[in-house]
């Protein structure tokens, strides 16, 4: 009998695949949104109120400075999106080595958060229309500081999980409440502008809150895997600090 020729065997690497299709589906979503803005029909904008980019954004600067109630806003936004890049500057190294997740199960720990997020999205509207503005701002806040004090304790991924998934809920019910109150509370001229600027103080603190959780990773190095805890205690204690201020100083109703 001859014996069967057979070639080399080919080893067709999984992990390049799994990459591939990750960044694939993520570029198709973002090609279907943009066919979904395509399809938007937009007023034409008034040619009249047109004006140099320096003289917009200064107007616009000066307004939401000289709104006390939206100045306080912004400044809040900026604090809580500090804290908040701390913790996801360090999300990838705590999963792996205080949770002991492979990527998978990474990608559920995600997943938890996105289904928090959708839920927190449809059930907002109605915890603001049933308590108010500044209970659901505050009750917000307060979630944030549960959710992160939980993970300072932890190393079970399943109570990290339900952490961040109570963290993503209470996160969209912040900015469903701030974006909503901001937008009916600018005049609708300068809504663009006014909004850019609150943006600009909003989110301005994400890069720095991001060195500072790096940082304060590296710097508490020799303690060993605790080290991963610290900017998660830290921006429980930060917010709590905020969580005051808000209460006292924020009145949105």
């Amino acid at each position: 009998m001859t014996p069967a020729i057979s070639g080399p065997t080919r080893v067709v690497d999984t992990s390049q695949l799994e990459s591939a299709f990750a960044f694939g589906f993520d570029a198709a979503m973002l090609a279907a949104s943009a066919i979904l803005i395509a399809t938007l029909t937009l007023p034409k904008p008034d040619p009249r109120a047109a004006q140099p980019f320096w003289t917009a954004m200064k107007e616009g600067i000066r307004w939401l400075w000289a709104n006390q109630k939206l100045r306080r806003l912004a400044l809040t936004l900026g604090a809580y999106n500090f804290f908040s890049q701390m913790i996801w500057s360090v999300l990838v190294p705590y999963a792996q080595d205080v949770l002991g997740l492979s990527s998978v199960g990474y990608g559920v720990l995600l997943s938890a958060m996105a289904v928090g997020g959708l839920a927190g999205s449809m059930a907002a509207p109605l915890i603001i229309r049933r308590i108010g503005i500044s209970r659901g701002l505050l009750i917000s806040m307060t979630g944030f500081i549960l959710s992160t004090g939980l993970l300072v304790f932890t190393s079970n991924p399943w109570i990290a999980g339900l952490a961040l998934m109570g963290d993503a809920f209470t996160g969209m019910l912040f900015n469903i409440t701030t974006v909503s109150y901001r937008q009916r509370h600018i005049p609708a001229p300068l809504l663009g502008r006014v909004n850019s600027a609150y943006r600009f103080i909003g989110s301005g603190t994400q890069p720095l809150g991001a060195l500072a959780g790096g940082a304060l990773v590296a710097l508490a190095a020799p303690i060993g895997p605790w080290a991963l805890h610290l900017p998660f205690a830290t921006a429980a204690i930060g917010a709590t600090a905020l969580l005051i201020y808000a209460t006292f100083r924020l009145r949105l109703d």
